[in-house]
């Protein structure tokens, strides 16, 4: 093996002390629930910028929500879009925020984490 000088010690733990502090920060950070919690992007989900028009406080109504929309969802691909707006025409409008379980591959997990984003507008 090798030995390290005293100084070379203490640099070598502040190094690691420095990378296990910059993690938990990280940690920290990306797990806290903040304003915005819900509405991180899943990777290869990337919302367009079209699409954030509803990321303040309004919530996306999922029956009047395009494809565009809708991947801008945590969790909501191209694909996963396009069977909930099939969905929608093959059935009608969505009468609860529930109602989207009944979409191919979107379990209770997934309506979970859409619930605080998504809402179902009554229509007239």
């Amino acid at each position: 093996m090798f030995s390290l000088t005293k100084k070379e010690q203490i640099a070598v733990c502040f190094l690691v002390f420095c990378l296990l502090v910059g993690g938990a920060i990280s940690l920290w950070k990306y797990h806290s629930p903040g304003k915005f919690a819900d509405l991180r992007v899943v990777p290869g989900n990337s919302p367009s910028p079209d699409s954030l028009a509803y990321c303040s406080a309004e919530k996306l109504d999922i029956n009047s929500a395009t494809v565009q929309q809708l991947t801008s969802l945590p969790g909501i691909g191209p694909r996963m879009a396009q069977r909930i707006i099939q969905w929608r025409e093959e059935n009608g409008a969505f009468q609860t925020v529930a109602d989207l379980k009944r979409v191919k591959g979107i379990g209770a997990k997934n309506l979970e984490r859409l619930i605080p984003l998504i809402e179902v507008q009554q229509r007239k």
